[in-house]
Formats: C-alpha cells, sequence, structure tokens
C-alpha cells in the first residue's frame, strides 16, 4: 500500500485557538499557509502579470518564450485567453496581404460548388477554424518552437470566388493565380476548405504548375484518383489522378493513408502509378508514428504538401464533416502521424471538408483548430530548416521548392 507522508512540519504554522477545526487530514494537522509566502506568490503573479520583457515569465515547458506574441496580442487589443476578436485571423495572426517578409499565409477557401445538394457545407470551413482557432498555440512541442516567433505568420483571408461563376475550372485557377504568388515568394501555406478539389488548385499554384513537382502526403477516407473514359475528373472523387497526370505530384514519392469504406475500390490507378497506399486498419495496426517515420525516410528531403480530408477522422470524434465513414482514425492516432513528420520539407498544408454545420456541439471545429496549430508548427519548422541551410551554404532564398534541406 502506497505510505503517504506529510510536508516538513516548517511549511505549517501551528494551528492557534481553543479548537483546531481544520482536524487532521493525512496524518498531519493542516493549517493556514505563512503569509511570507502569500507575499511572495502575490509578487511573482503581479510580476509575470505586468513585465512582458521578463525572460522567465513566459517559458512553456522549458521551451522557448512566448513574450513577444503575447505582447502583440496585447497591442492589438485581443485577450490571449479570450476569444477571437475582429481584426485576428486564424491563431489571432494578423489579417494582411502584404507579403513582404512572411513565411506563413493562411489561406481559407471557401469553395462549395461541385458538392451535392443535400451535401454542401464546406464553405463554412475557414469560418469556423478561425472562431476555434483563437485558443491554438504558441509552442510547437514536436520541434520545440513557438511557432510565431519562429516565422512570420499571417492570415490572408480568404478566396473570393464569383458565385454565379459555374465552371469549376474557373474556381480552380483563381485559386491558383493566388497561389503562384506565394511560390514565386517563397511562402509556405496552411489552408483551409472548402471542398477538396480545391487542393488541386492549391498544388497547381505552389508547384507553378508542374515546374517544381512535390510529394503528396494524402489523409482522407477516400482515394480521389476516380476517372472514366474521359480522363481524369475535376472534382472531389478524381483530382488526385488530375494532379499525378499533369506532374503537379511525384506518385512514387506520395502516400495516401486512412482510407476505408468504399475507399478501398477502385485503387488500381494509385497502385500502378507507385503511391504508397496504407489503409485505416493498417494504420491502427502498425501506429500512425511508425507510419509517418516509413513515410519520412521515403520523400527524404524532397518539397512535401501535406493534405488531410475531415473524413479520415471516426465520425465519432469529427462530425462536421461531409461524407462521413465510420472506423477512422482517432485525434490522438492523427496527432501522432503529423508528430512523426516533424522534418519533413513542408512547403504547405491544408485541412478540407470541414463542415461545422453538422456539429452543432463545435467539436468538429475545436478539433481541426489544434490539427491545423500542429501543421502550422510543421511548416514553421520546415521553413526555419530552409533558412539555416541557405544561411550555411551562403546562398540566397530561393522560389518555394526548389531549396533541399540540411
Amino acid at each position: 500500500m502506497l505510505a503517504l507522508h506529510p510536508p516538513d512540519a516548517r511549511d505549517y504554522i501551528a494551528p492557534t485557538g481553543p479548537a483546531n477545526v481544520l482536524a487532521v487530514f493525512w496524518g498531519f494537522t493542516l493549517s493556514k499557509i505563512d503569509q511570507a509566502k502569500i507575499a511572495k506568490y502575490t509578487d511573482v503573479a503581479l510580476r509575470l502579470a505586468n513585465n512582458f520583457s521578463d525572460k522567465d515569465s513566459f517559458h512553456y515547458a522549458n521551451g522557448p518564450e512566448i513574450g513577444p506574441l503575447l505582447e502583440r496580442i496585447q497591442n492589438s487589443g485581443a485577450s490571449h485567453h479570450g476569444g477571437p476578436v475582429q481584426g485576428e485571423g486564424m491563431f489571432l495572426a494578423p489579417f494582411t496581404q502584404c507579403l513582404e517578409n512572411v513565411d506563413i499565409a493562411c489561406v481559407g477557401v471557401p469553395l462549395d460548388k461541385s458538392a451535392n445538394y443535400d451535401l454542401s457545407g464546406p464553405r463554412q470551413g475557414p469560418r469556423a477554424l478561425r472562431f476555434a482557432s483563437a485558443g491554438q498555440g504558441e509552442i510547437h512541442e514536436p520541434s520545440g518552437l513557438n511557432v510565431f516567433d519562429a516565422s512570420s505568420i499571417i492570415d490572408w483571408g480568404d478566396v473570393e470566388f464569383n458565385i454565379a461563376e459555374q465552371s469549376q475550372a474557373k474556381h480552380i485557377e483563381r485559386i491558383a493565380k493566388i497561389y503562384r504568388n506565394f511560390a514565386r515568394r517563397g511562402i509556405s501555406t496552411f489552408s483551409v476548405g472548402g471542398e477538396h478539389v480545391s487542393t488541386y488548385g492549391v498544388l497547381k499554384g505552389l508547384t507553378l504548375d508542374g515546374e517544381r513537382p512535390v510529394a503528396l502526403i494524402h489523409l482522407d477516407a477516400h482515394h480521389n484518383a476516380s476517372g472514366d473514359q474521359h480522363g481524369p475528373r475535376l472534382n472531389d472523387s478524381g483530382f488526385l489522378r488530375l494532379a499525378t497526370v499533369k506532374g503537379l505530384i511525384d506518385p512514387e514519392k506520395s502516400t495516401q493513408a486512412g482510407l476505408r469504406g468504399r475507399g478501398l475500390t477502385g485503387l488500381e490507378f494509385s497502385r500502378e502509378t507507385g503511391m504508397n497506399i496504407v489503409t485505416a486498419r493498417n494504420l491502427q495496426a502498425r501506429g500512425a508514428g511508425n507510419v509517418a517515420e516509413q513515410i519520412r525516410k521515403m520523400v527524404g528531403n524532397m518539397p512535401c504538401y501535406l493534405t488531410m480530408d475531415t473524413s479520415v477522422l471516426d465520425c465519432g470524434v469529427m462530425p462536421g464533416t461531409r461524407l462521413p465513414v465510420p472506423f477512422g482514425l482517432s485525434a490522438r492516432e492523427v496527432r501522432e502521424f503529423l508528430d512523426g513528420l516533424c522534418g519533413v520539407n513542408l512547403i504547405g498544408a491544408d485541412i478540407m471538408e470541414l463542415s461545422p454545420q453538422y456539429d452543432s456541439a463545435c467539436v468538429s471545429s475545436a478539433l481541426a483548430s489544434g490539427i491545423g496549430f500542429e501543421m502550422l508548427g510543421l511548416l514553421s519548422k520546415a521553413s526555419v530548416s530552409r533558412k539555416q541551410y541557405e544561411a550555411a551554404s551562403q546562398v540566397d532564398i530561393c522560389p518555394l521548392g526548389s531549396r533541399q534541406l540540411a
């Protein structure tokens, strides 16, 4: 049986008065804490609350300090402990479309045009994640970075679409045009959508239409690589096949993970082009971290893009998705998978198909924002590594994707 030992008696003041109403608890007498100690604790609390420049004030789990971030939040009129306020974007990053000295841009892609009428909704994903993300941050534990100090991060806002435009190709080109600008400036992106075909537009832009192909890490219940006699489809079910034939991704360096249900049928294209296929059952048996470690070794230093459909998660923890599929990954398994990717040369990441209207408790948005912050940490780690490599090599900063990690 575990023995309980009372603290040193010097930590307590002997009780006074005719009766000790505190009696005896766990073998020692309780009494009030010394007022001198209370005064000391009060001084510490006041110092930490009022002095952002104190280096000891804002260290997280023996990691980096977060004082500069808190100072920026306070100066903007926001609250570190409160919800989002007007003028603050994803993860309380500032709203701006000025791209000078920017490392990572957070972007909303509220595209919802090709979804079935009775399954619409992911256009609300960016708004929901912005609201939920105010409580996320600031330390990315696997890398040990305070991402907001290690990287310059902005919320660029949402891609705007003409609601009267019926051409999906024009919507995709609108996305690609914006992301080409990010790529030419060496800016990584974190995107939130929106139907999953939006990722095709992002890939077109970041790879400069295939000039700099990437290894794709695809988390999804569905393979999205369908096609027919007319060729690849520009929609949710076929965009990955289209990205392959257009040279945007290297299938032999790409992975599809989390597949299950109907996503296990029609995998011929993925197999025959050399993609690494990991079903949900297989991933859960092997361990998410082990699978991610294999992927990290497979891609090496090649530029990577990470895309996650909310359907990869089990619908019990992610009801806010357009096509829920049971027996998916748990929140912890997704986090372990992302932890295992720490160190990959990531140039972009996204969360697609977040559909908050199917989840009145807002659990899905909260979970998506947490996963989004983990992705942001991976992007920050990769950005820092590229800069360190460039500094060590004494080369100028190159356009995104043309550089290698040390």
